[in-house]
Order: C-alpha cells, then structure tokens, then sequence
C-alpha cells in the first residue's frame, strides 16, 4: 500500500510539473536542489541510527522527485528553447553541475560514484537500507538520466569547469556539516565536565525566569537589545503546550500581513530568515561557550528552517505548519 502511495504521489507530481511553464519548472528545480543539497548535507552528519536521520533522508528523496520531474519537464525541448529555459551558458552549467555533484559528488555517468545521493545508496549495510530502496533508487537514476539529457546541450568545457566549481562548494559544506555535528555531538560530554557553580547559578536563575511572569508581548527596550521575534522565540523555546498554541498565533499575526491567514512570498521569507537567523545565533552562542568556533553557515540552516516550516514545499506556511516553529528552536538545544 506504501508503494503504491509513492507511485500515486510521484504521478501527481508529474501532472502537476506537467502544467508548469518553462520558467516555472526551472524555478521549481532551484528550489528543490538548493533544498535537497541542505538535506543531504544533514543526512551524512547524523547518526544513521537516529530519527533525524531517517527524516532528513525522507525530505531529501522528496525534493530530489521534484528536481527530477522539473527536467523531465524541461527535458523533451527543443535545443534553443531549452538552453534559453535553463539559463545563459554560465548559469545552465552551474546548475547542471550542481545536479550532478549532488547525485555523484561530480562522478561522470561510467563511473563509480565517489560521493552524493548514488554513493550513499550503493554502500552496504543495513543503515543504508532507508536510502536504497527500488523506488528511492529509482528516483536518483531518473535524476541522473534527466540530467545527461540536459548536459548534452551544454558547452562541454563550460561544464567542466562549473562541476569543478560545485565540487570545491560541496566539500566546504561537508566540512561544516560533519565538525558540526561532531561538536554536536560531544557537546553534551563538554558541557559536563566544565560546568562550573557559577554556570549552575545561572542555569538556574534562567531556569527561574523562565517561569516567572512575563509581559503579554516581548519587547526590546533600548537600542542593542535583542529583537522582538528573538525574545517570542526564546520565550517559545520554553513554552508549554498551551503557551505554544497562543505563541504560534502571535508569530501568524506578526507575518500575516494581508490577513489571509497563509504566509507566502515575502511573509513566508521573512519568517524563515528570522528563524534562521535566532538559530545560527543559538549555536554560535552554544559553541562559544566551550570555545568551539563555528563558521556561519546560513544557507544551510535557512534551508533546515525553510525545510521544517513548509513541510510539503509548495511555498506556503499555514497555520497548523506554522506549529513547527517549535521544533526549530527545540533542536538546537
């Protein structure tokens, strides 16, 4: 019954990328490139046996159906029309190289894989068995087969050099991915042994501050302060159930600017990017703290963020979506 839901979702994503313009269908391939990229960065920094993994590993095969079915969409063109499509000869390489780095870790098609999507799924072992399925397989090879059609039209040296390029990209966002989670990781063994009084009297002191009153509405009293969203946020982050729930209604207030009870365009961006934004700085304040340096990294964790409020990636954060909120903040702890 599972199969046969993935098989009725995938045609439906079909149809619907069927229907989409040109500009649409490559829209909708950066979006879900950028987004699988993020998640696949996630997928080999945690641990295989954890349910963030598993999650993660979901949401990656989901953006890369989308990727797959906006080529396929692209694909069938004429050679002017589907240059004109993908890009000026520059562009269209960056992301056909992107696609490939991703799917192979810049691997030519005769090759074996030495890294990406394929290499995970070709590895043995039971902890790859989440990513090897027939039809998660099946995804990737349609990938890769989309994306030669579309390399056939590039320059060839011009893609060289972009698969280069995207390659020297990817191995400075595993660099951070795999150190951070490492010092995730270790985080909670440092944090024993360097607890000082002095941090136990604070731990408990916020503890207490927590859960005194507080103002209806958080605001940053002088310039410097942190910001009103940074302090609903810190506020959520110790919330109960029925303080969430009153919470998740004030974020929609603050970023429903036309009332319509949806986030999209600009209002969905927004919020993401602030969300984003208290995350790096929650990190960057965790690894402080044991003098563990940590490189900003936002697109990452925008796309983490962007990942976790619009579960289904139509662009939209509804109201019941916008609950995830909570999450975001709860995993940097």
């Amino acid at each position: 019954m599972a199969g046969n839901q993935r098989r009725s979702s995938a045609a439906r994503s079909s149809l619907v990328l069927g229907a989409l313009s040109d500009e649409e269908a490559v829209s909708t391939y950066d979006r879900h490139l950028a987004r699988a990229e993020a998640c696949l960065d996630l997928v080999e920094a945690a641990d295989q046996r954890s349910v963030r993994y598993k999650k993660y590993a979901i949401e990656l095969f989901g953006h890369l159906l989308q990727v797959r079915d906006a080529l396929l969409r692209l694909a069938p063109g004429e050679r002017d029309s589907l240059t004109a499509a993908f890009g000026s000869s520059e562009e269209g390489c960056e992301r056909a190289a992107k696609l490939l780095v991703l799917l192979t870790g810049g691997s030519e098609a005769d090759e074996e894989p030495e890294g990406g999507v394929l290499r995970l799924q070709r590895a043995s072992g039971d902890s790859n068995a989440l990513l090897a399925t027939s039809d998660r397989l099946d995804v990737t090879e349609g990938a890769l087969r989309a994306y030669r059609s579309i390399a056939g039209v590039m320059d060839t040296p011009s893609l060289s050099e972009a698969i280069a390029r995207a390659r020297r990209r990817r191995q400075r966002t595993q660099h951070f991915a795999l150190g951070l989670a490492q010092k995730l990781h270790t985080r909670a063994t440092v944090a024993r042994r360097t607890l000082t009084e002095r941090d136990a009297e604070a731990a408990a002191a916020a503890a207490a501050a927590a859960h005194a009153p507080q103002e209806e509405e958080p605001r940053a009293r002088e310039a410097g302060e942190e910001s009103p969203v940074a302090l609903l946020l810190k506020r959520l982050d110790s919330a109960d159930a029925e303080d969430c729930d009153r919470f998740f209604g004030r974020f929609m207030e603050r970023y429903d600017s036309d009332g319509d009870g949806v986030l999209t365009g600009l209002e969905s961006q927004r919020l993401i990017e602030e969300v984003a934004s208290y995350v790096c700085t929650e990190y960057e304040a965790k690894f402080s703290r044991y003098n563990m340096q940590v490189e900003s990294q936002r697109t990452m964790i925008t796309e983490w963020v962007r990942g976790v409020l619009d579960v289904d990636g139509d662009g939209r954060i509804t109201r019941d979506e916008i609950a995830n909120i909570k999450k975001a903040v709860d995993d940097i702890d």
